[in-house]
């Protein structure tokens, strides 16, 4: 049985004795010299804990304003975790789980983002000016409250529809209700109070334009096409000025600093001569087109790396982006691909969509190319970062390495459950199944399906665009009531076994009812899976435990404890 570490036993004393927030000033240690001359504190047969490396680890470790270590005991205690924590690095390299591709690729990660967005920071310092008229005339704007409504559908020929039967006297609720895929459509439309930037700016702009009673022509936002009605306009001051004008100029800032970077890339795109070969990335996507039917899958339901396209070595050997001193090819544009969640990477069969996301890719080699030239991987602060990360990572794997195989006796989780049974409450909610489609007619085509029989997890396999549920055959499962509200209030009206249309974010969505549930006592049986996380979790650290004492004594760990004493760590 595996599971997530749930306590601090000695796992986490070794994670917080080294691997804590941000690291302290250089701290000073008696009669350290550099380099390999460094004193030992600690030996074992093949290695040992260095002074330097003491200094090292403690930076690496706890708050800045920890106390210091002041009597040998308090020594002793932080250097065995580091023992421990080194023991564990090294058997973890030894057995090559740094090499695994989840430690590999987030050490590389981690470096490859640190890196890059040091360059975005340099490049960006001293150039944000924020001017004080700006922030006075964001207040002045901000000094009005609005209420608003809004209807949010997909296609701008509906928007304009809308608009028409709008100004025709239809009501604006009632159209909101019947076709906005906003999660405030079953409020009539209602969005509620806001104020100037407290949403995107043309959307701020849009609403502020509008005097009361007044609706806007449709604009464009995220998830489609806008339409705006100002219910309600009033001056009022927020309670603390200072403060609102301080959180503005922050806003400002942000605002400012991402134009500074686009700007900057900008300028490092034609600096490295970057370039993308549209046609190649056009070619890219029709063979993952070609994949993805071939499969006879959906495209929003291809999961990771489910489809990849038969690419020859010629193939993956085009480069899709160049630029001076690098290229990303159609082989590595593929990987990134499938390594990439499939909930936030583009259509694949879509070369405008691809082609963006490739070049933001390209983008983040190109800027941690800029930053190697620099020199800025090789900065103190930076390889202190990144060295962090990899030990984390890597003791977080070895955990999972040499615990994978616990298991928690019958008995034990049994009486466990017994003493702590107020824990294991089962919360009001639904146990439900969705089919998700995209307009009204495929809903109730569906709707008509079903009530001539067909089977609802058929559908959801075969027509619904939810990824995640589909291949369930629709289920959801358990929906506590709070977790979702855009559903709650539908579910509130539903009875069980009922089935209903109902418009989300998502789109069109047909929601089963399968069951109620009132608060309750959950059984054993349903707590079971907790107890186990919580008492696998103990038994982790029984585990690291007995695997540290057996290695110390296995290699003849000793500790100078005349060296440490002179040791000075605060």
């Amino acid at each position: 049985m595996r599971s997530n570490f749930g306590s601090f036993g000695l796992a986490g004393l070794v994670i917080l004795g080294i691997l804590g927030s941000t690291a302290g000033p250089a701290l000073p240690a008696s009669d350290i010299t550099p380099g390999d001359t460094s004193p030992l504190v600690a030996t074992w047969s093949d290695g040992g804990v260095t002074v330097n490396d003491l200094v090292t680890w403690w930076n690496y470790g706890f708050d800045p304003n920890r106390k210091p270590l002041t009597t040998l005991d308090d020594k002793e205690a932080f250097l065995n975790t580091v023992i421990n924590a080194k023991l564990m690095i090294d058997k973890a390299e030894s057995l090559g789980i740094t090499q695994l591709p989840t430690v590999a690729d987030f050490y590389r990660g981690r470096r490859a983002g640190m890196v890059t967005e040091k360059v975005l920071t340099r490049a960006t310092v001293g150039r944000i000016k924020i001017d004080e008229r700006d922030v006075n005339d964001v207040y002045a704007k901000r000094l009005t409250e609005m209420d608003l409504s809004q209807i949010v559908v997909p296609k701008e020929s509906l928007a304009v529809a809308l608009e028409d039967s709008i100004k025709a006297g239809v009501p604006f609720g009632d159209l909101a209700v019947r076709y906005s895929i906003a999660p405030t459509a079953n409020q009539r439309g209602v969005l509620g109070t806001a104020r100037w930037g407290d949403f995107a700016e043309r959307f701020s702009a849009v609403a502020f334009a509008l005097d009361a009673g007044q609706v806007s022509r449709p604009f464009q936002v995220p998830v489609g096409w806008c339409i705006l009605r100002m219910d309600a306009k009033t001056l009022k001051a927020p309670a603390d000025t200072a403060a609102e004008k301080r959180d503005i100029r922050a806003r400002l800032e942000q605002e400012g600093k991402m134009r500074e970077r686009a700007s900057y890339l900008d300028s490092l795109k034609t600096a490295y001569d970057f370039k993308i070969d549209t046609p190649a990335a056009i070619t890219l996507s029709t063979k993952y087109a070609l994949a993805i039917e071939k499969s006879g899958q959906l495209e929003d339901k291809v999961r990771d790396a489910d489809i990849v396209p038969d690419l020859s070595a010629t193939d993956r050997a085009v480069p899709l982006v160049t630029y001076h001193g690098g290229a990303l090819t159609t082989g590595e544009a593929a990987d990134i691909i499938a390594k990439t969640p499939f909930q936030v990477r583009p259509r694949m069969d879509e070369p405008e969509d691809l082609i963006p996301f490739l070049a933001s890719k390209a983008i983040d080699s190109l800027v941690y190319a800029e930053g190697v030239k620099l020199g800025i991987d090789r900065e103190p602060d930076v390889v202190a970062q990144v060295e962090k990360a990899r030990r984390r990572k890597t003791l977080f794997a070895f955990y999972d390495y040499i615990t994978r195989d616990a298991t928690v006796p019958e008995d034990e989780a049994r009486a466990y459950y017994e003493g702590h049974k107020d824990r294991y409450d089962v919360p009001a909610g639904w146990t439900i199944s969705k089919i998700a489609v995209g307009t009204m007619e495929e809903a109730d085509s569906i709707m008509h399906d079903l009530a001539g029989g067909a089977s609802f997890e058929d559908i959801a396999r075969h027509k619904s665009r939810d990824a995640f549920t589909a291949t369930e055959g629709g289920s959801v499962g358990f929906l506590r009531k709070g977790d979702d509200q855009e559903f709650d209030g539908f579910l509130e009206t539903m009875q069980p076994g009922e089935r209903k249309v109902f418009r989300s974010l998502e789109g069109i969505v047909i929601l089963w009812l399968q069951a109620k549930q009132e608060p309750r006592k959950a059984t054993f049986e349903e707590a079971r899976d907790a107890i186990n996380q919580t008492l696998v979790a103990e038994h982790k650290d029984e585990i690291i435990k007995k695997w540290s004492d057996a290695r110390r004594a296995l290699l003849g760990v000793t500790i100078n404890k005349d060296v440490l004493a002179g040791v000075v760590l605060k």
